[in-house]
């Protein structure tokens, strides 16, 4: 138990990690300081195990005092702002943060167990990478955001993502799109043009052009071999 020692005095800005069950003093002789506790949950362990492509957590935490992580003063400086807030939005911005140091917690303290390299494209992190497109295909999707959403840096992301899908990342989006683009056809509320923005396309030409070389034809005589006569009307 490295640091952790019966009377241990704990200065300012000192990171601490109790495993839970261990019962622990606090004596406070010039009064009470501020404290941000940050709760790790065995399904939450289990999640970001999974998301690394470790499986099941394999401990529980190391109790110890004072060490250092790589990024963790900062990180938890920004929590303990955002803590105090009621802002939607800086609401999500901890939740998302507080996974973000969690995840720096347990693989300091090695919690996440053995299992395939951090970098692979496990398939937590597919559903992520899914999800994300999927809310985002109305607005610029570049390589960073897909690499950021899961925690890695765009040169991993890249390569395991071809290795998972057989395709590239630009190449998978831009499926992604026509997919969509397909079902608002088939639906028959809103225009070409309407579509486009809707798919995250510049202009109603750059998503036919994509549309086209995607499927052999342009939208209006693809929603026709659908069986639908509304491609007579976007003709």
């Amino acid at each position: 138990m490295s640091g952790w020692r019966r009377g241990a005095s704990i200065r300012a800005r000192t990171f601490i990690t109790i495993p839970r069950g261990m019962g622990t003093e606090w004596h406070l002789p010039t009064g009470q300081p501020r404290v941000l506790h940050l709760h790790i949950g065995t399904e939450l362990q289990d999640m970001l195990a999974e998301d690394c492509g470790r499986g099941r957590a394999g401990s529980t935490l190391t109790p110890r005092i004072g060490w250092e992580i790589a990024r963790t003063a900062a990180l938890f400086d920004r929590l303990a702002i955002l803590a105090s807030r009621t802002d939607e939005i800086d609401r999500l911005e901890l939740q998302g943060l507080g996974l973000v140091a969690a995840a720096h917690v347990l693989k300091a303290s090695s919690t996440l167990g053995p299992g395939s390299p951090g970098q692979t494209m496990t398939p937590a992190r597919m559903r992520r990478v899914r999800a994300y497109v999927e809310e985002n295909l109305g607005r610029g999707i570049c390589l960073e955001d897909m690499a950021g959403c899961i925690g890695l840096s765009p040169s991993h992301f890249s390569r395991s993502f071809r290795l998972e899908t057989g395709l590239s990342p630009y190449a998978w989006v831009l499926q992604a799109r026509i997919t969509r683009v397909k079902d608002l056809l088939l639906r028959g509320r809103l225009t070409l043009a309407e579509i486009a923005i809707e798919c995250g396309f510049a202009t109603q030409s750059h998503m036919t052009e994509a549309f086209r070389r995607a499927t052999g034809v342009p939208p209006a005589r693809w929603l026709r071999e659908q069986g639908s006569d509304r491609g007579e009307a976007l003709r």
